[in-house]
């Protein structure tokens, strides 16, 4: 063979080794190709299914507030100005199936300073159960159960001021069935929401328990606020709660016993709702008398067009001890979007028909009432909401 032929013969040679391995090498880079692929689908299905999941939201209610009272003869007692009376980021959502989570800060209107308001994990459990642990309002007063998003006036009552048990560290169980549904916790106690297992601000140990009967109405979902828009169905439903604490079996805790009972009413209807509570509460120091107190509160709205509601309230704080305290207040609500809490104006006037210094209605720039001597007082409240 010449060595032209031979050349050729292993240049032939050559192109053909180096086809076969370009056809193997394929095969295999393609072979390796589906396999990655396969393998980043059941990755992807996999985070899709289990990947917490993180949704942001926002309220802001901005007032300008005008109060009136008659403190020091001569004296200069009329307070206005603006207020930042709510300003909250809220972090929710869901990790893997069946647990979900909340963590949220509110701004102090006073200061600006931010704190911690919820803060919990829970599991939704099968047959209509759930399992919270965490920093949470207990569940008691239907007045601060509904959010202060959805409120029917400028802000909840006096008589809920007092009366209402707020956040505390705890536990829950709830159930929620057909028409019925209940909620137990075992807690720090009333408002021990800031507290660390030492404080003085709270219990040796707390109970709440709270049922509810839907005798009219076919969701859950219309009792979590107190406006019923034009259209809505009929819908009814009784709550009762009962709360119990004790303290000064631990460390730095207070001796006394707390009872708290309450009963409520709340119906919507077509363009409509009205809503009436009575709260009672005992506390027994362990030195001296017990002291009890009686709430009441009611209240309803009507729509005089599908963007206008009209609204009054009256509630009082009721005691053994000092002198009685009552509240009116009437207003108008404006929802700027159609149904809905996300964009509202609300003004109303709350009239103090007593004295606020020889009850136990507790002052506060929060529900309008300020400290004063003398009957006669009243507050002008214009806010504007938005929730984002």
């Amino acid at each position: 063979m010449t060595r032209s032929a031979q050349l050729a013969f292993m240049v032939g040679t050559l192109a053909g080794a180096a086809s076969v391995f370009a056809q193997v090498s394929s095969d295999a880079a393609r072979a390796e190709s589906e396999h990655f692929a396969a393998s980043a689908r059941l990755l992807t299905s996999a985070i899709a299914q289990d990947a917490p999941s993180v949704r942001v939201t926002g309220q802001l209610q901005f007032r300008y507030v005008i109060n009136h009272r008659d403190q020091t003869p001569g004296a200069e007692d009329d307070a206005v100005g603006f207020q930042t009376r709510r300003s909250k980021f809220k972090l929710d959502g869901t990790i893997a199936d069946r647990w979900k989570y909340k963590v949220s800060t509110a701004f102090s209107r006073s200061s600006g300073t931010g704190s911690l308001e919820d803060a919990y994990v829970r599991y939704i459990a099968d047959d209509g159960w759930e399992f919270t642990f965490g920093k949470f309002k207990l569940p008691y007063a239907r007045e601060e159960s509904v959010s202060s998003t959805a409120q029917l006036t400028a802000d909840r009552s006096v008589t809920n001021a007092f009366f209402s048990l707020k956040r505390s560290q705890a536990v829950r169980a709830a159930w929620e069935g057909e028409s019925a549904r209940f909620a137990v916790a075992f807690s720090d106690g009333s408002r021990a929401d800031k507290t660390d297992f030492i404080s003085a601000d709270e219990a040796d140990f707390a109970l709440t328990a709270r049922g509810e009967y839907r005798f009219a109405g076919d969701e859950w979902g219309a009792f979590k606020q107190f406006t019923s828009f034009p259209g809505s169905p009929w819908a009814a439903m009784a709550g009762a709660a009962v709360h119990y604490q004790s303290g000064g079996e631990t460390f730095n805790t207070a001796d006394e016993d707390f009872t708290g009972l309450t009963a409520d009413l709340s119906v919507l209807g077509d363009g409509f709702n009205a809503f009436a509570a009575v709260l009672w509460q005992r506390v027994d120091p362990a030195v001296g008398p017990a002291l009890e107190n009686t709430g009441l509160i009611v209240q309803g709205g009507w729509f005089v067009d599908p963007a206008w509601e009209l609204f009054a309230r009256w509630d009082a704080v009721l005691s053994n001890q000092v002198d009685d305290f009552s509240t009116v207040t009437v207003g108008v609500n404006r929802y700027l979007l159609p149904e809905s809490h996300a964009v509202k104006f609300t003004g109303d006037v709350q009239f103090f028909l007593d004295e606020q210094a020889s009850t136990d209605a507790p002052a506060s720039t929060a529900t309008g009432l300020q400290a004063s001597t003398r009957d006669g007082q009243w507050a002008l409240r214009l806010q504007m909401q938005l929730l984002f």
